[in-house]
Order: structure tokens, then sequence, then C-alpha cells
């Protein structure tokens, strides 16, 4: 069996390796935790926004409904 591989593949297969290593490089960054960090708590802020909506939405619908 012979491998035909043309150029294109090793040009794809080597900016593959480079991308994927800057995209390690960033992700364990010092920065990037930060910011993964504040996402979180942000998240956790509107979850919680949420769940106070909701339960004002219960109430004012059974007053509506008295």
């Amino acid at each position: 069996m012979e491998c035909k591989c043309n150029g294109n593949f090793w040009i794809g297969l080597g900016l593959g390796a480079v991308l994927g290593a800057v995209a390690s490089f960033v992700a364990s960054s010092e920065k990037t935790k930060a910011m993964r960090k504040k996402m979180c708590c942000a998240a956790h802020a509107a979850v919680e926004k949420a769940g106070e909506f909701m339960t004002k939405a219960q109430e004012c619908t059974t007053e509506m409904e008295e």
C-alpha cells in the first residue's frame, strides 16, 4: 500500500499542532483561570436572581387567581 499524502495534509497537521499548543498554553494561564472564576461567580449570581424572579412570579400569579 502506498501513502499518497499531499502537501495540504502536512500543512493542516502542522497548523493543528501549533494551534493546539497555543490553546493549551492559553487555557492554563493565570488570566484564563481568573476569567473562568469570574464567569462562574456571574453564572451563580444569575441563577440566584432567576430563582428570586421565579418565586416573585409565582407569588403574583397566586395573588391574581385569588
